[in-house]
């Protein structure tokens, strides 16, 4: 047993034989088992215990339990208890979820505060198989079946390559004595019913059956590895940002055959549900339609999936502009004025630069967001009126392009500026000029 642990260890790439280790021990068979083989293959070791306050004196009896193991290894002991229920009831949790949150932040928390390098929880084969079990049952991807990992950044499993079996037969063998886990041998949990009922079916069908699994989870993780390249590789070629906004690109997206499975990969860490990307994908046709996670929001455009961050808070949406020359900051970015005499030498293509005839801009200017109805006078268009609404699309803006869109207004309310897009007719510069505003927006990257 000791050697396949050490196998084990190696295979995986749990942590190097100096590293310290804070093992987390309940005072079970398990973590019992797994306290002394890490203690008999030489590996430095202390160890936590937590009580959680579920279970009276029997709670308080494996915590003395655990005490009186570490003063007969010579080990050091850290313990931590919690009234789990209450606190439970006010983080708005099942008891075991609370129970859990609270065990992996204080042993995290031990771990920094001591200087271990890792969390060694007890974890065994069959725990790797019931929980797939679960998460089959309760419907999962690919990611949920791999039972449970042996290594998720700090914390490690190093017995999951042993059965149950053999842990008892381990502790029998050196007659180890450890506290019996009465939730065990209920059905209250659903993971009870898979150990007592569901796990004995599948062994008549398969008397090897914790071992076929075994080599499925070794498959499972393999088919993982490679799914994962795969999605990444599609996302490199079909998802870019700009301008801290996503591009999808959805003629490619909606052309395979798992273009859901790639939607939910890339945006449920953007908190994305798997129904929300389906619908997206069934209403593909209607653009402008979007949809919105706590944090994003994930907008259907023409040729495109285009997602962004919500607004932190209310945008300030109108500056007032004196005129003085000098720069503003804004959403849009820094705006700068100055004021020039003559006509200017060179008009610049880029259109986040504009110049007007001082005569015909009157101040104070107001810069805000567009509103539905607004019209101006494109540049070139001999004076003609166009809605902005029908500017925007015959620009073919996005819903995203348009609601981050600033129009530059003068006192009289007429627009001066779509800024970085079209200057207004009314406010060129002539032969009658003699002095002119230049402004010129700066967009910080």
């Amino acid at each position: 047993m000791l050697q396949r642990l050490h196998d084990f260890i190696r295979r995986e790439s749990l942590f190097s034989p100096t590293e310290r280790l804070l093992v987390a021990v309940s005072g079970g068979l398990d973590s019992v088992v797994l306290t002394h083989l890490l203690y008999e293959g030489g590996y430095p070791i202390g160890i936590a215990h937590c009580n959680f306050k579920l279970r009276g004196e029997d709670a308080d009896g494996d915590e003395v339990f655990v005490r009186q193991l570490s003063q007969q290894l010579d080990l050091p002991y850290y313990t931590q208890s919690w009234p789990t229920e209450a606190l439970a009831q006010k983080r708005g949790l099942s008891i075991q979820v609370a129970a859990r949150e609270l065990r992996y932040e204080w042993l995290e928390e031990v771990r920094s505060n001591e200087g271990y390098d890792r969390i060694v929880t007890a974890h065994h084969l069959n725990d790797a198989i019931e929980t797939l079990l679960y998460h089959l049952a309760k419907g999962c991807g690919i990611h949920g079946i791999q039972g449970i990992p042996a290594k998720n950044g700090c914390v490690v499993r190093p017995l999951l390559f042993a059965t149950r079996e053999e842990v008892e037969a381990y502790a029998d063998t050196r007659r180890l004595p450890f506290r019996e886990d009465i939730p065990n041998a209920s059905d209250k949990y659903d993971r009870n019913r898979i150990r007592h009922h569901a796990i004995p079916v599948l062994k008549s069908i398969n008397p090897a059956f914790e071992r076929t699994m075994q080599e499925n989870l070794y498959r499972f993780k393999a088919a993982e590895y490679l799914f994962n390249e795969s999605v990444a590789a599609y996302k490199a070629q079909w998802v870019h940002t700009q301008g801290g906004e996503l591009r999808i690109n959805l003629p490619a997206l909606r052309a395979h055959p798992a273009a859901h499975t790639l939607l939910v990969e890339w945006l449920m860490p953007l908190g994305f549900h798997p129904d929300q990307l389906l619908q997206a994908l069934d209403n593909i046709q209607q653009t402008g339609a979007y949809f919105d996670s706590t944090t994003h929001r994930l907008l259907l455009d023409r040729d495109a999936l285009l997602v962004r961050p919500l607004a932190d808070g209310p945008e300030q949406d109108i500056f007032e502009l004196a005129a003085s020359p000098g720069e503003i900051i804004t959403p849009a970015g820094v705006l700068t004025l100055s004021l020039h005499q003559g006509t200017p030498d060179f008009f610049s293509p880029d259109q986040r630069v504009a110049v007007f005839d001082a005569d015909a801009l009157h101040f104070p200017l107001r810069l805000r967001k567009w509103q539905t109805g607004d019209w101006f006078c494109p540049l070139g268009m001999n004076g003609q009126r166009k809605k902005l609404q029908d500017f925007f699309t015959d620009s073919k803006l996005s819903r995203f392009d348009k609601e981050r869109t600033w129009i530059l207004e003068n006192a009289e309310g007429e627009i001066a500026w779509i800024i970085g897009l079209r200057m207004d007719e009314r406010f060129k510069i002539s032969v009658q000029t003699n002095h002119y505003w230049r402004f010129q927006l700066i967009i910080e990257q």
